[in-house]
Order: C-alpha cells, then structure tokens, then sequence
C-alpha cells in the first residue's frame, strides 16, 4: 500500500470541508430557488394587460380611448376576461362586439378583424383597409 502524503488528521478535516461547502451550496441554491420561483409571464399586449387586471381586480372601468391614423378616435371596452372587444367610434356610441376564440388570437366580427402589434391597435376591415390605433386621449 502506497504512503500517503499527509497525516491522519488532515484527512479527516478534509471531508469535514467538503461537506461544509457542500451545505454553504445546497442553503444557497434552497434560497434562490425560494426568490426565483416560476418566472411570471409579463403581459405584452393591452388585451393581456386588461386580462391580467381583471383577474387580480385593478381594471379601469371605463372605455380605453384610441387615436387612429384615419383621424378618428375608437373607444374600446374588454369584456370576458379580455377575450370580448367592444369597439365604439365615440364615447357613448353603439359598440362593435368583436370576439377572439384563445388567448393570441385575432379579434373578429363579420366585417372587421382586430389584433394588438405591440400596444397598438391594429383594425382591419373585410375589404382589407388597415387602421392603426395608438393608446391615448380623446381629440
């Protein structure tokens, strides 16, 4: 049997080092899995971001006022846990009620379709003409 280089006591407050380290990395790995936990998805879309103030109960009542590049003005109301889109051309006029089937999913009525690019607004009728909508006040 070969020597070993170093004496008995040294081999014995060697495992006793590994082990401590050993606990330091378990107890520190334990406390960021605690913070971490399941990453949240962030809401990317005014449809999500209504969708998750409903759900937690810190939605705006009220209509969300939009400024089109056709001069107008659309005012919108989510309905359904934001899968319901009503969409008005003046504060207290007649909604058009659009619907999306899932979460991701275009906005459609039977003549017009909508979806969100970034927090824009995006209106596209039956025949194919585009209106894009920005967030923002009344004119």
């Amino acid at each position: 049997m070969a020597a070993l280089p170093f004496s008995s006591s040294e081999t014995q407050s060697q495992p006793m080092q590994k082990l401590r380290s050993l606990i330091s990395i378990v107890a520190m790995a334990a406390g960021f899995s605690a913070c971490s936990g399941d990453p949240e998805q962030i809401p990317t879309t005014e449809r999500d971001i209504h969708a998750s103030q409903i759900q937690v109960g810190s939605a705006q009542s009220g209509r969300h006022p939009y400024q089109c590049t056709d001069g107008q003005s659309r005012f919108v109301d989510f309905k359904n846990e934001g899968f319901t889109m009503e969409v008005r051309k003046s504060y207290e006029g007649e909604p058009l009620v659009l619907n999306a089937p899932a979460q991701g999913f275009q906005y459609r009525s039977a003549n017009l379709s909508a979806h969100f690019r970034n927090t824009n607004l995006v209106l596209v009728t039956g025949g194919g003409a585009k209106v894009v909508c920005e967030r923002g006040r009344e004119r």
